[in-house]
């Protein structure tokens, strides 16, 4: 994400050499507009989430010239070089992370407050994109409602640039070897980061060792172009120019978030984006990535990149519906005019500050520490839910009961405690089976099973319909197919020969797994079921909304959040969607087979469907039921599931 601004204080960071260069901001722009594109939803900009490969190369090549440079001089110093780093980035992240602290303070609930403190501490410190890897799929809808999700690039450039440069200096003494050294570790975080694409996609998409090579890949260059004064000219430059253009539009264009990232794919734009970097004489790099629009955003593409998102997930958080295109044109435009004053008012001024190395450090480390502090205050302080009416704190509280879901990376049942009860003697089991719908109905069946004597086991995995033959469709997981496999291999073996289990609820979001195959695959296993001495109940689905119910009831309750959205042009409730196929094919195969079937939408629409009452809400997204409506669901037909 480095952006660095064309000023007196050290040319030596915008090229090797000490000329400035404006194709490089050129190439920034092209950067960080695909970003922002892609993130605002622009269909053309399919995988303009590349462009932040394209920011890797950029600062890989120009401060890995540096470092190469100096070190081989004997003269690179750590407390310069981090000095310089810390001026150039943690003043504009700053004022963007308490910007996000205050915002959210008026615009959050309590849970989201939390979750953004404790981001903003990892952002601070930054390792964000190691809370990332474990808490969010980057191009999951969830995604989009985290203010703080771009920082995970962040991450990895500086932990990149705590190890680069310490060894070079240890190679500093052998040229050869420090050139081989980069080009194997290389080699090798590219092989890594392809084979964990296709087994652990999270890791390979946010972790350094797997990214490294992006960075590596622009040191090669410059190392390249120092040692061997190798330049491309003339006819040679144009067409390398000429074919850089071209590999970076089909990289941003051509793949999508559903493909396995990064992988092979994003060799383009690395190999682009060198090329592009080689060429710097090419008619394309004078004419097209040095002129004056390119540049002005390529200068300020830092603060755009940091701006961007934040203003984005907060419209997508206080406006429950997907917002209008005219107002997210409107947030990315007031985006880039804060990128603007951000470059003028603060990342310009922090970097002409004149201070000792050392100084520059104490003082940063501070600053650092102040805004890792706020963001672990407001998670300590459980995100300030006395901010929050009772009908928001109600909302809040509320879960889909998803103690008991099996996520991605789990191929095995939850057996904890809170998920399986173990009878005791005379007492019978009933087991509820299925994806996370079936896991946020299980608070209610637990609740109303205790009331008739009954012990509960339960077994969900999201994304999986524990159906026989029937695989997961989580195409950017590509551990979905075979974990949803075995998952539902393992918990129909549990059922079937656990003696104490006499009913088997089998309950999903049978709309996203209508077909052929579906419909093949719950005849076989009730029939499973069946033959193993059980009663089946197949569960309808609750009613799927058009929008986020709890996120409505949150921002109708919270007045700057309610006020923002009606500056977004509020589109009102969420209307329920009509049942589908797949809920017409459950029912259709409980009446084949004769087992019970229990029509769960009926709970919740008579005339009209709800999504709330006077106790509180009754879901917690667009699918899933809240504790409350599980216990409401279940009740409704206690008596014919414990008969």
């Amino acid at each position: 994400m480095d952006s660095l601004v064309k000023v007196p204080l050290d040319k030596r960071q915008h090229g090797v050499g000490t000329s400035y260069r404006p194709d490089i901001d050129g190439l920034r722009a092209v950067a960080v507009t695909a970003v922002v594109l892609f993130h605002a939803g622009v269909p053309f900009f399919s995988s303009g989430f590349f462009g932040v490969d394209i920011f890797f190369v950029i600062s890989g090549y120009l401060l890995g010239h540096i470092i190469w440079r100096d070190t081989q001089a004997g003269r690179f110093s750590l407390t310069d070089f981090y000095a310089r780093r810390a001026r150039r980035i943690l003043p504009a992240l700053a004022v963007v992370l308490v910007f996000i602290l205050v915002a959210g303070a008026f615009t959050l609930s309590s849970s989201e407050y939390e979750r953004v403190g404790v981001s903003s501490s990892y952002a601070s410190l930054a390792i964000s994109n190691i809370r990332f890897w474990r808490v969010i799929n980057y191009f999951t809808p969830d995604a989009g409602l985290d203010p703080l999700l771009m920082t995970w690039s962040l991450g990895v450039e500086e932990q990149y640039y705590v190890l680069f440069p310490l060894a070079l200096m240890i190679l500093s003494k052998s040229r050869s070897k420090a050139i081989v050294f980069v080009l194997v570790i290389a080699v090798i975080s590219l092989t890594a980061g392809l084979v964990a694409t296709h087994r652990y996609p999270a890791a390979a998409f946010y972790l350094l060792p797997f990214r490294a090579w992006e960075l590596l890949a622009g040191a090669a260059l410059a190392i390249k172009q120092d040692v061997f004064r190798l330049r491309a000219s003339g006819f040679v430059a144009n067409a390398l120019g000429a074919g850089a253009l071209v590999i970076l539009a089909l990289s941003l264009t051509m793949f999508s978030e559903s493909d396995p990232l990064p992988g092979w794919r994003a060799i383009w734009p690395v190999a682009g984006t060198v090329a592009a970097i080689a060429a710097r004489t090419s008619q394309v790099n004078t004419r097209f990535l040095g002129s004056k629009p390119l540049t002005w955003i390529g200068l300020r593409s830092y603060s755009w990149y940091l701006w961007h998102w934040p203003l984005l997930a907060f419209l997508r958080i206080c406006t429950p519906q997907e917002p209008s295109a005219w107002m997210i044109a409107a947030t990315v435009v007031i985006s880039l005019t804060a990128a603007h004053f951000s470059l003028r008012w603060i990342e310009t001024p922090f970097r002409r500050i004149t201070l000792p190395s050392g100084h520059v450090l104490v003082r940063y480390a501070a600053l650092v520490i102040c805004l890792a502090g706020s963001g672990a205050a407001v998670r300590l302080a459980h995100g300030l839910p006395w901010r929050l009416s009772e009908k928001a704190a109600q909302v809040v509280a509320e879960d889909k009961g998803g103690i008991c879901v099996a996520y991605a990376g789990s191929a095995h049942p939850n057996r904890s405690a809170e998920c399986i009860a173990p009878p005791r003697p005379s007492q019978s089991t009933i087991a509820i089976v299925g994806d996370s719908h079936a896991g946020a109905l299980s608070p209610g069946l637990r609740e109303s099973a205790q009331r008739h004597g009954w012990s509960t086991d339960v077994l969900a995995k999201a994304g999986c319909p524990v159906i026989l033959g029937v695989q997961s469709k989580e195409p950017d997981d590509p551990t979905a197919v075979p974990d949803c496999a075995s998952f539902t291999h393992e918990a129909l073996q549990i059922v079937s020969n656990d003696p104490s289990v006499k009913v088997v609820i089998l309950a999903g979001y049978w709309d996203a797994r209508a077909g052929e195959s579906f419909e093949i695959g719950l005849r076989q296993t009730i029939t499973r079921l069946q033959a193993a001495g059980k009663a089946v109940i197949v569960m309808q689905d609750s009613p799927a909304w058009s929008a986020d119910p709890a996120r409505y009831v949150l921002t109708r309750e919270i007045g700057m959040r309610r006020w923002l959205a009606s500056l977004a042009g509020d589109r009102g409730a969420p209307m329920a969607i009509a049942p589908g196929q797949g809920d017409r094919s459950a029912y259709g195969i409980a009446m084949e087979l004769r087992v019970l079937f229990l029509p769960l939408r009926e709970v919740f629409c008579g005339a009209t469907c709800r999504f709330e009452d006077r106790s509180g809400v009754l879901f917690t997204d667009k699918h899933h039921v809240s504790a409350l409506g599980a216990r409401m669901a279940i009740a409704r037909f206690e008596n014919a599931i414990f008969r």
